[in-house]
């Protein structure tokens, strides 16, 4: 995609999804019939770099478990696990590494939404490594302790009008998404607070937050507010593919990843310290 929403890698296909009953957790979701491939839909994932790059910024280190869960609705996460940055500079993945994120990657094609909390759950291990299924501890809120991102979408906006934010946003991003469909995701970087701070306060943050958005020229309010009832919402994952449409006639296009910082400043939540503090 050259442009936001402007995908040179869209296409038609028709969609069939049979299940099938199998122990592979892949084919618990079943595989898709693709008779007209878009330019670059066939190919397999190769974006492990660019991948792990995002994975960092947003606050994932060496051994952390990274936690994707696909569509919003299910109960189904793949874990994996954070390579160190020696093993990325070299191209150097695990192979469990490399399969389970190409089989998310696989199922993005099929129509299944691969996603991602954006505050990092505590550092848990897992019961089973690898894909899980029906997870029972899947409540997303209690693996919060930290908040350090609020991201931001619109989706009464045009993504012209959107793409016009970022220029105003860029020192405050850690990343900035497109959806793939009529968004754009800000990850906005905020001084960290812990979860019962934010539980305490979250009406007070968000105005706090918004206040200075304003103040920096962005209007507020075309933001969607369902931020303000959670911290641990789950959005789209870059370098995947989205189904966008119904029926015989379907586009996926690429959930791109605009931008990227590690380092940006962060926006105080509390009022009694400044607006602005630099990113340590």
């Amino acid at each position: 995609m050259n442009a936001v929403g402007q995908s040179t890698t869209g296409g038609v296909y028709n969609h069939k999804s049979p299940v099938q009953e199998s122990d592979d957790f892949l084919d618990q979701f079943g595989k898709a019939t693709i008779q007209v491939y878009p330019d670059g839909f066939d190919k397999p994932f190769a974006a492990f770099k660019e991948i792990c790059g995002f994975f960092k910024a947003i606050g994932y280190a060496k051994g952390d478990a990274i936690r994707l869960k696909i569509d919003c609705n299910s109960k189904n996460f793949v874990m994996l696990t954070m390579p160190s940055a020696k093993s990325v500079e070299n191209n150097r993945f695990g192979e469990s590494f490399r399969r389970n994120l190409s089989k998310c990657f696989e199922l993005s094609k099929h129509g299944h939404d691969i996603l991602i909390q954006f505050n990092k759950p505590r550092n848990f291990i897992p019961l089973v490594s690898g894909w899980k299924g029906n997870n029972p501890d899947s409540d997303g809120n209690k693996h919060i302790e930290w908040i350090n991102h609020i991201v931001l979408e619109s989706d009464t906006t045009t993504l012209d009008e959107q793409r016009a934010l970022l220029p105003i946003l860029k020192p405050l991003l850690t990343a900035a998404v497109y959806t793939g469909k009529k968004s754009i995701h800000y990850w906005v970087r905020v001084d960290q607070v812990s979860r019962y701070y934010w539980e305490q306060n979250s009406k007070s943050i968000m105005a706090h937050l918004f206040e200075y958005l304003c103040a920096a020229g962005v209007d507020c309010r075309i933001f969607d507010r369902s931020v303000l009832n959670t911290f641990s919402k789950f959005v789209r994952l870059p370098f995947m593919w989205r189904k966008v449409g119904e029926g015989r006639e379907t586009v996926f296009r690429e959930i791109e990843l605009l931008y990227l910082n590690d380092n940006p400043c962060k926006i105080s939540l509390k009022k009694n310290q400044n607006d602005i503090i630099q990113a340590r």
